[in-house]
């Protein structure tokens, strides 16, 4: 198996947009949040790439190479309510106490391409904090019964990037 290093972006304007990688895994419960999150938001906003990022393998490299903003979507342990979600940075997810099962092999990940293409520039984390993420499929009923709210919370993030208000 061989890496094939291409550092320029698939397609003219690509640079431009910004990723959403949602991370997840359906087999693990409330952890397949990002897969449905995905399904969800990817047709309601035209600014944004939205990409199943599975369970953050290697693959993801050439992802993250060919975006300056990503926004990675994943379910987390942070100690909130079920249902919360909280934008944390790369430096965030180390020094505090954030579980989830794809951030030690992410954050390499995202070094790995920043070495090797200087992308992504930035990165941000959207951390759902999720109830469940044991073997089993299909997500919790209290993750469930929050996923409106879940939506809401996101789709108010991803607008107040492609419409910032002026404070």
């Amino acid at each position: 198996m061989y890496l094939v290093l291409d550092p320029q972006p698939r397609s003219e304007g690509e640079m431009e947009r910004i990723a959403v990688v949602c991370l997840g895994n359906i087999l693990r419960g409330d952890d397949g949040l990002g897969v449905c999150l995905k399904s969800i938001l990817e047709n309601r906003f035209e600014h944004f790439d939205f990409i199943d990022g599975g369970i953050c393998g290697s693959r993801i490299i050439d992802i993250l190479s060919r975006y300056r903003k990503v926004i990675i979507i994943d379910s987390s342990d942070f100690g909130g309510e079920i249902g919360e979600v909280r934008e944390f940075n790369l430096d965030e997810i180390q020094e505090k106490d954030i579980f989830s099962i794809h951030f030690l092999n992410l954050r390499r990940l995202i070094e790995l391409s920043r070495l090797l293409y200087n992308r992504p520039e930035d990165v941000t984390i959207l951390c759902v904090q999720v109830e469940n993420m044991s073997l089993g499929q299909g997500l919790s009923s209290s993750v469930e019964k929050n996923l409106d709210n879940i939506v809401e919370k996101i789709e108010k993030f991803l607008l107040e990037i492609v419409q910032p208000t002026v404070h």
